[in-house]
C-alpha cells in the first residue's frame, strides 16, 4: 500500500512525493491548477493556516487511512504543518522548533552565547531604536521579526532615520540587530536524525545602496537587501566553506532542528561568520535548483524520501560536479512599455530557465522585497566564475523597457 503523504501547498514537495510514489492529498485554499489536480490523489480546498480545523480534517482522514508524514516547504506551511504532524502523532519537526525558526529574536536567544550570534534586541518604537544605536552604534538595522523576502527590511544609518524605519513596521515588533558588513552566503543542508549534511553553500548577491523612489514613510534609508542572484558553489576557499558551514549545522543544533531541508543565511563578517537566519525548508529564489545541477542532489526529494521512508540519501561530501547561477532582472520603477531580447536569451545553450514575469502594459513597483523583481535567468556552466558571468550578461540582453524613457 503506499504510504500517505500529506502537503501543505507549493509544488516541489508534492512533484517529488508523487514521483517517490506515495499517495498525496494535496491542501490549499482556493482554486488549484489543473496539473497538480492530475499529480494529487485527493485536492482538499482549506486555509491550512487554520490548524485547528486543519487538524480537525486531517484526524479524520488519519483515521480513514494512517497518514505518514505531513510536509510544507513553503513559509506558510512550516507551522502548520508541524502542529498538524503533532496532532496525528507523526514523527517530524517539532512546534518549537519551527517557531524558533520563524521568529528571528527567539533565534538569536538560541544563539545568545555563541561566537556567531548577532547582537539583537526586539522593538515596538523609535525609542527602541535609539536605545539600541546607542549601545551598539550605526548602522543597525529594523527587520520584521517573523518576515521573508527582503520586505520591511530596512537600514538605519543615523539616529534620524529611526522613526521612519520603526514606522515602516506598520505597528507590528520588530528586531534591531547589528549591521553586518560582508558577504552573504546560505548553507543548504539535509538532516537526519541530528545529523546535519552540509549538501551546497550558495554566494548571494545582494542590491548594495539601492534606495527605492516613492518609499512611505519617507525618510528612510534602505540598505539595499534584496538579493539579485546567487552561484552555486560559492567561490569561497575550503577553510571559509568549513567555518561557514560551521556557524549552520551549530544553528540547527540549537534550535532542535533533527529532520529534513534547511536553508540558513549567514554573513561572512571581518570577526568571522554570523548567522543572520534560518528555515526548516529549502532556499527559494530556484535555489534547490541551483544545488540539483551543481551537486546532483534534489533537496526536496532527499527530505520527502525522508519523511516517506525514515531514510535520507547520502547527500554531502562530493565536490560540486558543475555550477548554476540565477540573475534576477531588476528594471527601474514605471510601467512596461516594451520587452526584448527574450527568446535570444531563451536559446542560448547555457539557459536552463528564463521568466520574464511583466508584460507590456504592467507597472513594475519600486525594488522594495524579493517579489519586485521582474523575473530571471537561470544558467549552467563549467565553473562559478563562468555562471556568473554568463547569467549577468544574459540578464542584461533583456530590456525591458518603460514609458518615458529607456
Amino acid at each position: 500500500m503506499r504510504p500517505r503523504a500529506v502537503i501543505l501547498g507549493g509544488a516541489s514537495p508534492l512533484r517529488a512525493a508523487h514521483r517517490l510514489g506515495a499517495e498525496c492529498v494535496y491542501v490549499s485554499p482556493g482554486p488549484v491548477p489543473e496539473w497538480k489536480r492530475a499529480v494529487a490523489d485527493r485536492v482538499i480546498d482549506l486555509d491550512f493556516t487554520r490548524t485547528d480545523e486543519l487538524c480537525r480534517v486531517l484526524g479524520a482522514l488519519h483515521a480513514e487511512r494512517p497518514v505518514r508524514c505531513v510536509l510544507s516547504m513553503t513559509e506558510r506551511g512550516l507551522l502548520p504543518a508541524a502542529v498538524a504532524g503533532r496532532h496525528l502523532g507523526l514523527p517530524g519537526t517539532a512546534v518549537e522548533t519551527v517557531a524558533r525558526l520563524r521568529d528571528k529574536a527567539a533565534m538569536r536567544t538560541c544563539l545568545a552565547d555563541s561566537r556567531h550570534a548577532v547582537p539583537a534586541v526586539t522593538g515596538r518604537s523609535s525609542a527602541d531604536v535609539l536605545a539600541f544605536g546607542a549601545a551598539h552604534g550605526y548602522p543597525c538595522v529594523v527587520k520584521p521579526v517573523d518576515g521573508s523576502g527582503s520586505l520591511g527590511v530596512v537600514r538605519v544609518d543615523r539616529p534620524q532615520d529611526a522613526a521612519a524605519a520603526a514606522a515602516a513596521q506598520r505597528g507590528a515588533a520588530f528586531l534591531v540587530e547589528a549591521f553586518l558588513a560582508g558577504p552573504e552566503y546560505s548553507v543548504e543542508t539535509l538532516s537526519a536524525g541530528g545529523c546535519h549534511q552540509v549538501v551546497a553553500i550558495t554566494e548571494k548577491f545582494v542590491l548594495a545602496g539601492f534606495v527605492p523612489a516613492g518609499f512611505v514613510p519617507a525618510g528612510f534609508v534602505s540598505a539595499g537587501f534584496v538579493e539579485v542572484g546567487h552561484v552555486v558553489p560559492a567561490r569561497v576557499p575550503a577553510p571559509v566553506a568549513a567555518t561557514l558551514s560551521a556557524a549552520a549545522v551549530e544553528l540547527l543544533y540549537r534550535v532542535g532542528l533533527r529532520d529534513g531541508a534547511a536553508h540558513t543565511e549567514v554573513v561572512l563578517t571581518a570577526a568571522g561568520p554570523r548567522v543572520v537566519e534560518s528555515h526548516n525548508r529549502v532556499g527559494g529564489d530556484r535555489i534547490n535548483e541551483l544545488v540539483r545541477i551543481a551537486t546532483g542532489v534534489d533537496l526536496v526529494a532527499g527530505a520527502v524520501e525522508l519523511a516517506l521512508h525514515g531514510v535520507a540519501p547520502a547527500a554531502a561530501g562530493a565536490p560540486a560536479r558543475r555550477a548554476a547561477a540565477i540573475r534576477f532582472l531588476t528594471p527601474r520603477p514605471g510601467r512596461v512599455r516594451s520587452i526584448e531580447g527574450l527568446d535570444e536569451v531563451r536559446a542560448h545553450p547555457d539557459v536552463v530557465e528564463v521568466e520574464v514575469a511583466v508584460e507590456v502594459g504592467d507597472q513594475v513597483p519600486p525594488l522594495r522585497q524579493s517579489a519586485d523583481r521582474a523575473g530571471f535567468v537561470l544558467v549552467a556552466a563549467p565553473t562559478a566564475d563562468a555562471a556568473v558571468a554568463t547569467s549577468a550578461e544574459l540578464a542584461g540582453r533583456i530590456v525591458i523597457g518603460m514609458e518615458g524613457g529607456a
